[in-house]
């Protein structure tokens, strides 16, 4: 089947098995260097959380966030009891706390050591190995039984509360509320009695006996098995589903009601605490890891590392008939039969890098710089094929190879498509095609003549392809996937697409290093599968298989399995997900929060109430003010908290908009802030004074008007009666300004007020102040410097750029080379042009609004100034006026009136022009001085 040459001898590589570790459930640590030994893990219902009593102390854990709950001295804690939402903890020191936020207070100190705690109603009570006792606070009175027994714990069942004493082959139940015994006659040696207020089970031998709940009697529950019979028994923890926990001192025994046996995992490690929650998280609390969280049984973990050489990784993984090959980096094959948990390890090329692994029959095809046949029955090598470096290998009655280089026949010695890289091989016995992935596009390749059909989608590097929902979809590197058929294209939420593997005929699975996107053929859609991601955190994706509802991912050193991984797979976020917002303290807010005007910001934490279960993923958004404002992420911090930190929060109500996003579902939350502010700084103080100085302006630009128009009334009474009220009907337009400008520039100056922008709102009043001197001043001054003209523009432009709050971009270009005070021109006739160039021309207009103004010299005696808008133009300004039903422009008529006029006076020479088309206007006014 290859190019047959003489092997000069067959390689016998060096082959072992390996028995390694067996399959355990994937477990997270949870900081386990702030623990020590931990001996107690209770959830928390009232708070979402799980409580851990260690020898470090005792901490919160949300899921995402840990806390250490503060006590007055340090203490080493070893049992947590809750009664409702309250909280006590009991500590080797034999003290007893309770938890408020996010501290212990103390309650009571013994010189005993404490067995046990429960609370009923107001009422604490403890025991002792000897004695019980009983109390509120800090009296506590000692109950005298008068007989010796020995004191296990106290049990909760449906006829009361009691205390479990023992005398040599009697154990008496005491009913703490009737003061009352039940003696049982048990004529065993009892070994260990567990008091967790849900499961109540004694150890005689190896046989689990229960506390019944209706009878009160000891009923035989099930046998231990016999690798429990010398072992040191810390904790069990029987669920709903039949799942029987037991740790000990050698790791944790698991009873899977399934399977019906039981599997022993974590050997050697002590397992003091078991623990399992309303989400199926078994939390273990170990001697020397801290705390470890196992979101299902139904995911396993097992470690090649201990197979591999130093700086040896696993590269490639090939899984059929129930056994995984994994290719190395070093050039080593490892053989793993799945069911046997047999390992062997084949060398087939020392520093060689497997790429590609495929199967037929009984041969193993393994490309390892060359292409190695191995024998599946022998694990011998029996063929070996010199080829360029191969990314995929597909057989049936040849061989073909995708190469870096070229797609060979390697039986028939045929080579094609040279000088191209190819990705991947997909063939369609149907139609006798072959469909390569390669980096320009998808290859049809006819398997007949091995000529090639076409080329499509050239500009795509094609990942793989894959026949789905009756469609061949290509999928590109880029994260698109393609119908060959259908030509439709999906954008899917990842990027740099490793490989895809096919679970179903509708769906596959696409992955880079570090995500995962399912991909369904039928709806055209993508999800991100978030808990694989977290499982293989911080190790590089290098393959996933599927096999018998099973999912196989392999990293570098490990492969995770994930068993019926559909319940998983297609799990959605449960609908009610909701957002928790709290203080620093752990105090929930569901109220408006009430801040003096000297506080220093605000600061919130944020969680769901589904943080602890392992396949709870979202993200987290906020906005100030609107709900349709810009959305900004929040990132967890150091500690892997949502903090929210506002530095500053606005005197009066303030709204805080918060989003959590799922893969399916977008949830809002609100939170209402208000402050104080002293009166001098409040918001109407301020309006009122501003009011006033903007009315006592108005009155006196009023007045100044009046008595322009009374001398010019009475000069036009001695001159020539035309001219002069001419003149004064010009002189009263350049006085005037745009009562809506007026108005705007007014309410923007409050509004930076209002947001305590003093300094902005002071060079506002400072630009409007010298607009309105420089009108007043110039208004019956005929003409100007060509500087005290400019000042005024760049006065208004100013003020129009704060109101579009910088939107509006302005250019001025000036010939350095003028003397700006040599040159004349008409006093305020600039401003009305860049007033209708911005309201006429930049108003209606989307995207960029600029104006220029551009001085040049023409001469000693001349020059242009030129105002330049990108507007959208007269005609289509006037059009919207009309629609609009305003009229046109008053400020252009009069303009040109001034203009003939002052050519009248003889001075001057000035000639205004305007061009205007659909991307702007251009006003030049040209100015000549005369001798």
């Amino acid at each position: 089947m290859f190019k047959h040459y003489i092997i000069a001898f067959i390689t016998f590589l060096l082959c072992f098995p390996l028995f390694s570790q067996e399959n355990e459930p994937m477990t997270i640590p949870i900081d386990y260097e702030n623990f020590g030994t931990v001996y107690d893990i209770v959830e928390y219902k009232a708070k979402n959380e799980i409580l851990i009593a260690s020898e470090k102390g005792l901490f919160r854990y949300t899921g995402k966030v840990l806390s250490p709950l503060h006590s007055e001295t340090e203490e080493t804690f070893h049992k947590i009891y809750l009664q409702k939402e309250k909280v006590y903890a009991l500590s080797f020191n034999n003290s007893i706390y309770r938890l408020k936020n996010d501290s212990l207070l103390f309650i009571q100190h013994f010189e005993e050591n404490i067995k046990d705690l429960i609370v009923i109603k107001d009422s604490i009570f403890v025991t002792t190995p000897k004695s019980l006792f009983v109390g509120q606070t800090a009296d506590f009175m000692k109950i005298d039984f008068g007989i010796d027994h020995y004191h296990h714990g106290f049990i909760k069942t449906k006829k009361g509360n009691f205390l479990i004493r023992q005398s040599k082959n009697t154990i008496d139940l005491y009913n703490l509320q009737k003061q009352c015994k039940t003696p049982t006659q048990f004529k065993k040696s009892v070994r260990k009695v567990f008091t967790s207020k849900e499961n109540n089970y004694l150890v005689s031998e190896n046989i689990v006996y229960e506390f019944d709940q209706n009878s009160s009697q000891i009923n035989m529950r099930f046998d231990l098995p016999i690798r429990l019979l010398n072992v040191k028994l810390y904790d069990i923890k029987i669920q709903e589903n039949g799942l029987i926990s037991i740790g000990h001192n050698d790791g944790l025994s698991i009873w899977m009601p399934n399977q019906k046996k039981w599997n022993h995992y974590f050997r050697g490690t002590p397992i003091h605490a078991v623990s399992s929650d309303q989400f199926e998280n078994i939390w273990l609390g170990t001697k020397y890891e801290g705390v470890l969280q196992i979101p299902s049984i139904n995911i396993l973990k097992n470690d090649i590392s201990s197979i591999l050489q130093r700086k040896e990784k696993i590269v490639a993984s090939y899984l059929t008939n129930g056994n995984l090959f994994l290719g190395t980096n070093l050039g080593s094959l490892i053989s793993w039969n799945i069911e046997q948990d047999i390992k062997k390890v084949i060398h087939l090329a020392k520093n060689g890098e497997v790429q590609s692994i495929a199967h037929k029959d009984d041969l193993l095809y393994v490309y390892c710089d060359q292409l190695f046949v191995i024998d599946l029955n022998t694990y011998t090598v029996i063929e070996t094929e010199k080829v360029h470096s191969t990314k995929d290998i597909y057989v049936d009655s040849d061989v073909f190879v995708a190469t870096s280089e070229d797609f060979q026949n390697l039986t028939q010695g045929i080579k094609i498509d040279k000088g191209k890289w190819h990705n991947s091989i997909y063939y369609n016995p149907k139609d006798e095609l072959f469909y390569l992935g390669t980096k320009t596009g998808l290859k049809i390749v006819n398997r007949n003549d091995f000529s090639v059909v076409s080329t499509v989608e050239k500009k795509r590097n094609i990942t793989e392809v894959l026949e789905l929902n009756s469609d061949l979809f290509m999928f590109d590197f880029n994260g698109e996937a393609v119908g060959y058929h259908s030509g439709k294209t999906t954008k899917l939420p990842i990027a740099n697409i490793r490989k895809v593997v096919k679970i179903n005929d509708n769906e596959v699975l696409c992955y880079n290093k570090s995500e995962v996107v399912l991909f369904n053929a039928a709806f055209n859609k993508g999800r991100k599968i978030n808990f694989i991601s977290a499982i293989t955190k911080g190790k590089n994706i290098v393959s996933i298989s599927t096999s018998n509802n099973n999912l196989y991912i392999t990293t570098l050193s490990d492969v995770y399995i994930i068993q019926n991984y559909a319940q998983f797979l297609y799990k959605t976020p449960p609908h009610d997900i909701s957002l928790i917002v709290s203080k620093k303290n752990g105090e929930i807010i569901t109220k408006t929060i009430n801040l003096s005007h000297k506080n220093n910001g605000l600061e919130l934490y944020l969680k769901s109430n589904k943080d602890l279960s392992f396949f709870t993923y979202y993200d987290l958004y906020y906005t100030i003010g609107d709900q349709e404002g810009e959305w900004t992420k929040i990132e967890p911090n150091q500690q892997n908290a949502f903090q929210f930190n506002l530095a500053f929060v606005p005197e009066g109500n303030s709204v805080l908009q918060f989003i959590l996003e799922t893969n399916d579902n977008t949830l809002k939350h609100s939170v209402n802030t208000y402050v104080n502010a002293p009166f001098y700084k409040s918001f109407w103080f301020i309006l009122i004074i501003f009011i006033s100085i903007t009315f006592l302006l108005i009155v006196i630009q009023k007045r100044r008007l009046n008595l322009m128009k009374k001398e010019n009334l009475k000069r036009i009474q001695e001159e020539r009666l035309k001219t002069r009220l001419f003149k004064s009907e010009l002189t009263a337009i350049r006085s005037q300004m745009n009562p809506h400008f007026v108005f705007n520039t007014l309410s923007s100056i409050q509004l930076k007020i209002a947001k305590k922008e003093t300094g902005a709102a002071f060079k506002m009043v400072q630009k409007f102040s010298s607009l309105m001197r420089g009108i007043l001043n110039y208004s019956q001054t005929e003409l100007i410097s060509l500087k005290q003209e400019l000042d005024i523009l760049n006065n208004y432009l100013e003020l129009e750029r704060n109101r579009f709050e910088d939107e509006l971009i302005i250019e001025m270009n000036i010939n350095e080379e003028m003397d700006l005070e040599d040159f004349r021109i008409p006093s305020l006739i600039t401003q009305p042009i860049a007033e209708n160039s911005i309201h006429h021309g930049l108003k209606h207009k989307h995207g960029e609004k600029k104006i220029s103004i551009i001085l040049h010299k023409i001469d000693d005696l001349s020059y242009s100034l030129e105002i330049i808008d990108n507007g959208i133009g007269i005609e289509k300004a006037n059009q919207i006026n009309a629609e609009n039903k305003k009229p046109d422009s008053f400020a252009m008529k009069a303009i040109k009136k001034r203009i003939s006029y002052i050519n009248s006076l003889n001075e001057i020479s000035v000639d205004l022009e305007i061009a205007s088309n659909e991307e702007g206007t251009k006003t030049t006014i040209k100015v000549k001085e005369y001798d």
